[in-house]
Protein backbone atom coordinates (compact mmCIF):
# COMPACT_ATOMS: atom_id res chain seq x y z
CA UNK A 1 0.00 0.00 0.00
CA UNK A 2 1.28 3.46 -0.93
CA UNK A 3 1.53 6.01 1.89
CA UNK A 4 1.81 9.79 1.63
CA UNK A 5 1.46 11.91 4.79
CA UNK A 6 1.81 15.64 4.04
CA UNK A 7 1.89 18.41 6.66
CA UNK A 8 0.57 21.94 6.05
CA UNK A 9 3.66 23.61 7.50
CA UNK A 10 5.92 23.73 10.53
CA UNK A 11 4.21 26.22 12.78
CA UNK A 12 5.87 29.18 11.14
CA UNK A 13 9.31 28.04 12.25
CA UNK A 14 12.61 28.63 10.42
CA UNK A 15 13.52 26.73 7.29
CA UNK A 16 15.66 24.38 9.33
CA UNK A 17 12.73 23.41 11.59
CA UNK A 18 10.79 20.16 11.27
CA UNK A 19 7.18 19.49 12.22
CA UNK A 20 6.29 18.25 15.74
CA UNK A 21 7.65 14.97 17.09
CA UNK A 22 4.10 13.70 17.69
CA UNK A 23 3.30 13.95 13.99
CA UNK A 24 6.58 12.23 13.13
CA UNK A 25 5.67 9.40 15.47
CA UNK A 26 2.26 9.13 13.87
CA UNK A 27 3.81 8.96 10.40
CA UNK A 28 6.25 6.26 11.47
CA UNK A 29 3.50 4.29 13.23
CA UNK A 30 1.33 4.55 10.10
CA UNK A 31 3.99 2.76 8.08
CA UNK A 32 3.32 -0.43 10.02
CA UNK A 33 6.85 -1.75 9.94
CA UNK A 34 10.22 -0.94 11.42
CA UNK A 35 11.95 2.09 9.89
CA UNK A 36 15.67 2.58 10.38
CA UNK A 37 16.42 5.54 8.09
CA UNK A 38 14.58 8.52 6.67
CA UNK A 39 16.08 10.53 3.81
CA UNK A 40 15.27 14.27 3.98
CA UNK A 41 15.43 16.11 0.66
CA UNK A 42 16.57 19.63 1.51
CA UNK A 43 16.69 21.10 -2.00
CA UNK A 44 13.40 23.04 -2.04
CA UNK A 45 14.79 25.23 0.73
CA UNK A 46 18.13 25.63 -1.01
CA UNK A 47 16.47 26.60 -4.28
CA UNK A 48 14.28 29.20 -2.56
CA UNK A 49 17.31 31.46 -2.28
CA UNK A 50 17.03 31.23 1.49
CA UNK A 51 20.35 31.15 3.29
CA UNK A 52 19.53 27.82 4.86
CA UNK A 53 22.03 26.54 7.38
CA UNK A 54 22.69 22.96 6.34
CA UNK A 55 24.64 22.28 9.57
CA UNK A 56 21.64 23.50 11.60
CA UNK A 57 19.25 21.41 9.50
CA UNK A 58 21.41 18.33 9.94
CA UNK A 59 21.72 19.01 13.69
CA UNK A 60 17.96 19.41 14.14
CA UNK A 61 17.20 16.15 12.33
CA UNK A 62 19.96 14.33 14.20
CA UNK A 63 18.36 15.38 17.49
CA UNK A 64 14.94 14.36 16.19
CA UNK A 65 16.35 10.98 15.19
CA UNK A 66 17.64 10.36 18.71
CA UNK A 67 14.20 11.08 20.13
CA UNK A 68 12.42 8.88 17.59
CA UNK A 69 14.96 6.08 17.38
CA UNK A 70 15.58 6.45 13.64
CA UNK A 71 18.42 7.83 11.52
CA UNK A 72 17.85 10.92 9.35
CA UNK A 73 20.01 11.52 6.28
CA UNK A 74 19.75 15.11 5.02
CA UNK A 75 20.57 15.13 1.31
CA UNK A 76 20.36 17.21 -1.84
CA UNK A 77 19.00 15.74 -5.06
CA UNK A 78 22.44 15.59 -6.65
CA UNK A 79 23.51 13.13 -3.95
CA UNK A 80 20.71 10.62 -4.51
CA UNK A 81 19.37 11.22 -8.04
CA UNK A 82 21.44 8.37 -9.42
CA UNK A 83 20.98 6.00 -6.48
CA UNK A 84 19.04 2.75 -6.64
CA UNK A 85 15.66 2.55 -4.96
CA UNK A 86 17.10 0.19 -2.37
CA UNK A 87 19.26 3.04 -1.08
CA UNK A 88 16.15 5.01 -0.13
CA UNK A 89 13.89 2.15 0.82
CA UNK A 90 12.86 3.14 4.35
CA UNK A 91 11.08 6.50 4.09
CA UNK A 92 11.40 9.91 2.45
CA UNK A 93 10.70 13.46 3.63
CA UNK A 94 10.53 16.47 1.29
CA UNK A 95 11.27 19.80 2.98
CA UNK A 96 9.81 23.28 2.56
CA UNK A 97 10.97 25.91 0.08
CA UNK A 98 10.41 27.10 -3.48
CA UNK A 99 8.12 24.62 -5.24
CA UNK A 100 8.55 26.08 -8.72
CA UNK A 101 12.35 26.13 -8.54
CA UNK A 102 12.52 22.63 -7.09
CA UNK A 103 10.25 21.14 -9.76
CA UNK A 104 12.18 22.88 -12.52
CA UNK A 105 15.45 21.35 -11.37
CA UNK A 106 13.91 17.95 -10.61
CA UNK A 107 12.35 17.74 -14.09
CA UNK A 108 15.64 18.63 -15.74
CA UNK A 109 17.41 15.69 -14.09
CA UNK A 110 14.44 13.32 -13.83
CA UNK A 111 14.33 13.48 -10.06
CA UNK A 112 10.54 13.93 -9.99
CA UNK A 113 10.24 10.59 -11.80
CA UNK A 114 12.62 9.09 -9.24
CA UNK A 115 10.36 10.22 -6.39
CA UNK A 116 7.31 8.78 -8.18
CA UNK A 117 9.16 5.51 -8.69
CA UNK A 118 10.00 5.26 -4.99
CA UNK A 119 6.41 6.09 -4.09
CA UNK A 120 4.92 3.50 -6.45
CA UNK A 121 7.33 0.91 -5.06
CA UNK A 122 5.98 1.49 -1.56
CA UNK A 123 8.45 3.97 -0.03
CA UNK A 124 6.44 5.94 2.60
CA UNK A 125 6.70 9.68 1.98
CA UNK A 126 5.99 12.73 4.09
CA UNK A 127 6.63 16.40 3.39
CA UNK A 128 5.74 19.86 4.63
CA UNK A 129 4.85 23.10 2.87
CA UNK A 130 6.45 22.63 -0.57
CA UNK A 131 6.85 18.97 0.30
CA UNK A 132 3.08 18.80 0.87
CA UNK A 133 1.83 20.57 -2.24
CA UNK A 134 4.31 19.15 -4.77
CA UNK A 135 2.43 15.82 -4.92
CA UNK A 136 -0.90 17.27 -6.12
CA UNK A 137 -2.23 18.19 -9.58
CA UNK A 138 -1.83 21.87 -8.74
CA UNK A 139 -1.07 24.02 -5.72
CA UNK A 140 -1.33 27.43 -4.13
CA UNK A 141 2.17 28.86 -3.92
CA UNK A 142 4.18 32.01 -3.40
CA UNK A 143 6.70 30.63 -5.90
CA UNK A 144 4.79 32.17 -8.84
CA UNK A 145 2.88 35.47 -9.11
CA UNK A 146 -0.78 35.52 -8.15
CA UNK A 147 -3.35 36.04 -10.94
CA UNK A 148 -6.26 38.47 -10.85
CA UNK A 149 -4.51 40.69 -8.30
CA UNK A 150 -3.99 37.84 -5.83
CA UNK A 151 -0.98 37.44 -3.55
CA UNK A 152 -0.59 33.68 -4.12
CA UNK A 153 -0.40 32.04 -7.50
CA UNK A 154 -1.16 28.51 -8.58
CA UNK A 155 1.05 26.11 -10.49
CA UNK A 156 0.88 22.55 -11.85
CA UNK A 157 2.74 20.01 -9.73
CA UNK A 158 3.56 16.28 -9.90
CA UNK A 159 -0.01 15.02 -10.21
CA UNK A 160 0.30 12.03 -7.90
CA UNK A 161 -2.73 13.11 -5.83
CA UNK A 162 -5.82 14.49 -7.62
CA UNK A 163 -6.96 18.05 -7.01
CA UNK A 164 -5.26 21.05 -5.49
CA UNK A 165 -3.27 21.74 -2.33
CA UNK A 166 -3.20 24.84 -0.12
CA UNK A 167 -0.54 25.04 2.64
CA UNK A 168 -0.25 27.45 5.60
CA UNK A 169 -3.99 28.21 5.48
CA UNK A 170 -3.99 29.56 9.04
CA UNK A 171 -0.85 31.70 9.08
CA UNK A 172 -1.07 33.11 5.54
CA UNK A 173 -4.60 34.44 5.61
CA UNK A 174 -5.02 35.18 1.88
CA UNK A 175 -4.28 31.58 0.88
CA UNK A 176 -7.90 30.42 0.95
CA UNK A 177 -9.27 33.51 -0.79
CA UNK A 178 -6.66 33.40 -3.55
CA UNK A 179 -7.11 29.68 -4.12
CA UNK A 180 -10.88 30.12 -4.45
CA UNK A 181 -10.39 32.96 -6.94
CA UNK A 182 -8.22 30.63 -9.03
CA UNK A 183 -10.70 27.76 -8.72
CA UNK A 184 -13.50 30.01 -9.99
CA UNK A 185 -11.70 29.85 -13.36
CA UNK A 186 -11.36 26.04 -13.25
CA UNK A 187 -13.88 23.35 -14.26
CA UNK A 188 -16.88 22.84 -11.97
CA UNK A 189 -16.18 20.38 -9.16
CA UNK A 190 -12.55 21.38 -8.72
CA UNK A 191 -11.48 21.04 -5.10
CA UNK A 192 -8.36 21.56 -3.02
CA UNK A 193 -7.10 20.27 0.32
CA UNK A 194 -6.17 23.12 2.66
CA UNK A 195 -4.02 22.24 5.68
CA UNK A 196 -3.01 24.48 8.58
CA UNK A 197 0.39 24.39 10.24
CA UNK A 198 1.27 21.22 12.17
CA UNK A 199 -1.61 19.26 10.59
CA UNK A 200 -1.01 15.95 8.78
CA UNK A 201 -3.17 14.22 6.17
CA UNK A 202 -2.84 10.46 5.70
CA UNK A 203 -3.25 9.27 2.11
CA UNK A 204 -3.24 5.55 1.35
CA UNK A 205 -3.22 4.63 -2.33
CA UNK A 206 -3.97 8.28 -3.16
CA UNK A 207 -7.14 8.37 -1.02
CA UNK A 208 -7.45 10.59 2.04
CA UNK A 209 -8.09 8.26 4.98
CA UNK A 210 -7.50 10.45 8.04
CA UNK A 211 -6.30 13.84 9.27
CA UNK A 212 -4.45 14.35 12.56
CA UNK A 213 -3.19 17.59 14.03
CA UNK A 214 -1.22 19.23 16.82
CA UNK A 215 -2.92 22.53 15.94
CA UNK A 216 -6.17 22.99 17.89
CA UNK A 217 -6.87 26.47 16.51
CA UNK A 218 -7.70 25.58 12.90
CA UNK A 219 -9.42 22.68 11.12
CA UNK A 220 -8.34 21.40 7.69
CA UNK A 221 -10.69 22.15 4.80
CA UNK A 222 -11.85 20.91 1.44
CA UNK A 223 -12.10 24.03 -0.71
CA UNK A 224 -14.22 24.64 -3.76
CA UNK A 225 -14.66 27.95 -5.55
CA UNK A 226 -17.67 28.70 -3.33
CA UNK A 227 -17.34 26.63 -0.18
CA UNK A 228 -15.08 25.82 2.77
CA UNK A 229 -15.93 22.34 4.07
CA UNK A 230 -14.39 21.31 7.40
CA UNK A 231 -12.67 17.94 7.47
CA UNK A 232 -12.97 15.74 10.53
CA UNK A 233 -9.66 15.91 12.37
CA UNK A 234 -8.21 14.05 15.36
CA UNK A 235 -6.10 16.20 17.65
CA UNK A 236 -2.90 14.79 19.11
CA UNK A 237 -0.95 15.87 22.16
CA UNK A 238 2.27 17.65 21.19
Amino acid sequence: MRLFCPVGGTGGGPTSAHFPDRLWRYFLDSIGRSIGRVVVIATPSKLAGIKISMPELIKNYAELGKRLGVSFVVAEEEQIAESDIEECSDALCISCGNTAAALQVWRQIGFDDKIKKWYRAGVPITGYSAGFIVFFDWASTDSVPGPFGCTYGIMPCMGVISGGAVPHMDTQTMRIHDAQVAMSKMPAGTKALALPEDCMAIFRDEELREVVSCNRLESPLWLTAEDEIKISCRFLDV
